[in-house]
């Protein structure tokens, strides 16, 4: 898959709640397409504000027929210039409409974004990534909108409540448990099977016979375009975003970067600490790197000091009676931990990643640790 063939769609324009672009199909597919010309033309750094797409391509993209197309582009147009996306990261709102100003002419449009939305596309630091191409085979309104919704999460998301995921989706109020089961979910369900070929799954928490969240996984293998984050990260980038110095600041690829240097622990710890940080951040990166460090630091003090040694010094006079040298490791013990990062770093979703851990911790031979690779880890 090429770049070209991606969209780095903003997580927080993914989870807008009661947005009217969510209302038809044609206009999610619409909003898509003319976000993802935005983004590619704002990130030149161009002095000019005004974009131009073909109308005929946005027609293709969409699949609208010849008798309603114009009707289509009217309509997308006007729901983009007047519709009010409003992002809430803790104390802090944003307001914006996508497009400032649009103008038809010939086989072209031409069109705007306001600051607010430039600046969001050039940053492009806390999203999605979603195969372009495939966004257009979607039948259903709402199979679309749950497929990014669990792309976000690399099919394995926290518990959402029904309120929020209603407003998300925009399925009427009036719909009933079992009209949310047979025309959104399992429509859903269908869809992404025969585009991803996955099994996706759901789960009801229910009060009585009323639904109070969903929580959507899959049991099968994924290979994500990006590193995947676990649920605990993703809450901690979430928090730590609430801090206006670090949401004004945080880079996505700066995120995959460190997770595939650091362990995740000490990221979580690191962004716990970032998220009381009072200044302007130059660099996303090197501050959470500098965090991090200096927790991996205090580890090893710690350590050196339960061995009998302190930072900076030789060892003390009367230490503590522990045999601080280091036992050759068997050689089931280097393999179990060459299996160990095979799985950390296999894309899988977290649940099954921690059932693998779980598993490979119980294997105490040679022979069932190479059966366990070979049935497991295909």
């Amino acid at each position: 898959m090429s770049l070209k063939e991606i969209l780095y769609k903003d997580n927080d324009i993914i989870m807008i709640e009661e947005n009217e672009i969510n209302s038809l199909l044609s206009l999610q597919l619409a909003f898509n397409y003319i976000l993802k010309e935005a983004q590619a033309f704002y990130k030149m750094e161009n002095t000019e504000t005004v974009f131009s797409i073909e109308i005929s391509s946005l027609i293709k993209f969409c699949g609208s027929n010849k008798k309603d197309h114009n009707s289509m582009i009217i309509n997308t147009l006007r729901k983009l210039l007047t519709t009010e996306i409003k992002v809430v990261n803790g104390k802090y709102l944003t307001v914006f409409t996508f497009l400032s100003q649009y103008e038809i002419k010939e086989k072209k449009i031409y069109l705007e974004c306001p600051s607010a939305v430039r600046e969001r596309l050039r940053k492009s630091n806390y999203y999605t990534a979603l195969n372009f191409d495939l966004l257009n085979l979607f039948k259903s309104k709402y199979s679309l909108k749950i497929y990014e919704i669990v792309k976000r999460y690399n099919f394995s998301t926290p518990k959402i409540s029904i309120d929020k995921f209603q407003k998300i989706t925009g399925y009427p109020n009036s719909y009933k448990n079992n009209d949310i089961t047979r025309r959104v979910l399992e429509k859903a369900k269908d869809e992404i099977k025969v585009l991803e070929n996955i099994s996706l799954e759901w789960e009801i928490e229910k009060d009585g016979r009323t639904w109070k969240y969903i929580r959507f996984f899959t049991n099968d293998n994924i290979i994500s375009i990006v590193p995947s984050f676990s649920e605990k990260l993703i809450n901690s980038i979430e928090k730590s975003r609430k801090n206006r110095f670090v949401d004004d600041s945080y880079s996505q690829k700066a995120m995959e970067k460190l997770l595939q240097k650091y362990d995740e622990k000490d990221i979580i710890k690191a962004l716990g600490e970032l998220y009381k940080y009072n200044s302007e951040i130059q660099s996303f990166s090197k501050i959470l790197t500098s965090k991090i460090e200096d927790i991996k630091n205090s580890k090893m003090s710690k350590i050196k000091e339960i061995q009998g040694y302190t930072l900076g010094q030789e060892e003390v006079k009367t230490p503590l009676k522990i045999d601080i040298t280091e036992s050759k490791k068997s050689k089931l013990v280097i393999k179990k931990e060459e299996t160990s990062n095979v799985i950390r770093n296999s894309g899988l979703p977290t649940n099954k990643r921690l059932v693998l851990m779980g598993q490979l911790a119980e294997i105490d031979n040679l022979e069932d640790l190479e059966k366990f690779k070979t049935e497991k880890l295909k």
